[in-house]
């Protein structure tokens, strides 16, 4: 009895809130999901009661009608007639309402039914926890001896063989980003190496961009590394296990191989595949979709900014022919080679997870591929491609292609047609021709 009054007291200042700001539609939205927030994380403690269960059910109901609510709104003053039966809100509305997109700030916790883990109090205490100088030692012995160069000349070898002596002033400078959260921009200096991809390169696309940054800035981004693998498993969906703890990129690779196997049998239902390929993936995430997608899972608000001091105050030099060439500032992207960005890219492509897997249980028109359905399976991720599977039929595939272009609008994340392949087995005649106009894969 005590626990249900102390549950139903919780609940009774946002029942009052919510009653004085009944007719703010973009409120509602708020305090419905500030409800079921609360639900969730109640559930937390206890899985198995059935009035925590019913209540976070029904939560999530009015939840879901409160943005449903809030996306009509929006589609009428905005007069877009071509969205009838499309996405959720999402920033598509907001430029045709006025006003420059950057002022807005970015909110995808709609999607927080379909998230398979929001980060706890608890978590969020150990994610934001106070840095202590073993720790800053342990990361900085974590580090590899001179594998690049580094903008300000200086290995994590150099640092190694004299922390004797420069020890107590690195580890003062590592723990005063993680009290005051800000960074010089020397620190987050980021040197450009080109890698070609191909023996006679000739265009800028022909190079693979490698950042080399300080090992101070690696020092900090591996303490926070260290926190959010504390959480990544528990977040991160099974369809991905790139960089995941305890997971292994292998097995998606031996569950898509069963899957194809077969796929030249006529006597097996018509299946589809559609082989992702991103462009640019990690130069191409945007900031703002990055810091919304950390507060979709429940990072922390200190936690983020870190993240976000970290991401955006960096600045570039290219590095070419042994000499250094200019100093510009960064506008989006992960760089390759700084120690938090795979992690931060997997919780990216998370919310790809969710918005498919939003479709998936709203619309009953989706057909799952052969075998999967049990499993729920619909998506395998192999860091920055991935697999979609369905029945090979044109409105399965229609909607996967609608949710790959939210995707891109949101993340700025868009598919190579170039490098995307479509699979089929057994599809109706003309099915082919169909969805290789729809897609222009190959």
């Amino acid at each position: 009895m005590y626990s249900v009054t102390r549950k139903l007291k919780a609940l009774k200042p946002i029942f009052r809130q919510q009653r004085k700001m009944k007719g703010d539609l973009s409120a509602n939205v708020k305090l419905a999901g500030e409800f079921l927030e609360i639900f969730q994380r109640l559930l937390q403690e206890d899985r198995h009661d059935p009035l925590l269960l019913h209540l976070e059910h029904c939560c999530r109901l009015v939840f879901l009608k409160a943005i449903k609510i809030e996306q009509v709104m929006l589609q009428q003053r905005a007069k877009i007639q071509w969205m009838k039966g499309g996405d959720q809100c999402s920033r598509v509305f907001f430029p045709l309402l006025g006003g420059d997109r950057n002022d807005r700030a970015m909110d995808l916790r709609y999607l927080w039914p379909w998230a398979r883990h929001i980060v706890t109090d608890e978590e969020a205490s150990l994610l934001i926890r106070p840095i202590t100088k073993d720790y800053v030692k342990t990361a900085v012995f974590d580090i590899e001896e001179d594998r690049a160069p580094r903008p300000d000349g200086y290995s994590s070898g150099f640092f190694k063989a004299a922390w004797p002596v420069v020890g107590e002033e690195i580890t003062a400078a590592v723990m005063d980003f993680f009290t005051t959260g800000h960074l010089l921009k020397q620190v987050n200096a980021t040197l450009i190496i080109l890698i070609p991809k191909v023996c006679a390169p000739s265009l800028v696309a022909d190079f693979r961009p490698i950042s080399c940054c300080n090992v101070i800035y690696k020092i900090i981004t591996k303490i926070l590394v260290l926190r959010i693998l504390g959480v990544l498993d528990k977040i991160i969906s099974p369809s991905q296990n790139a960089f995941v703890p305890r997971r292994s990129i292998s097995d998606n690779v031996l569950l898509a191989r069963e899957l194809f196997l077969g796929y030249n049998q006529c006597r097996l239902p018509p299946r589809c595949a559609l082989k992702v390929d991103l462009r640019k993936a990690f130069d191409t995430v945007e900031w703002d979709f990055l810091l919304a997608t950390l507060q979709l899972f429940g990072f922390p608000p200190t936690f983020n900014r870190w993240i976000e001091e970290c991401v955006t105050s960096l600045h570039f030099s290219l590095y070419l022919n042994g000499e250094v060439h200019g100093f510009f500032a960064g506008a989006r992207g992960l760089r390759q080679g700084d120690p938090v960005s795979p992690y931060l890219f997997v919780l990216v492509m998370e919310v790809l997870h969710l918005i498919l897997l939003q479709l998936i249980e709203q619309d009953c028109g989706f057909a799952y591929h052969w075998q999967c359905k049990e499993m729920g399976l619909f998506q395998l991720s192999f860091a920055d491609d991935l697999i979609l599977l369905c029945k090979a039929e044109v409105r399965s595939v229609d909607l996967f292609r609608r949710r790959l272009d939210l995707f891109a609008s949101l993340s700025g994340l868009h598919t190579n047609p170039q490098k995307s392949h479509l699979i089929l087995s057994k599809a109706a005649n003309g099915v082919r021709t169909s969805l290789l106009e729809s897609l222009g894969f190959q």
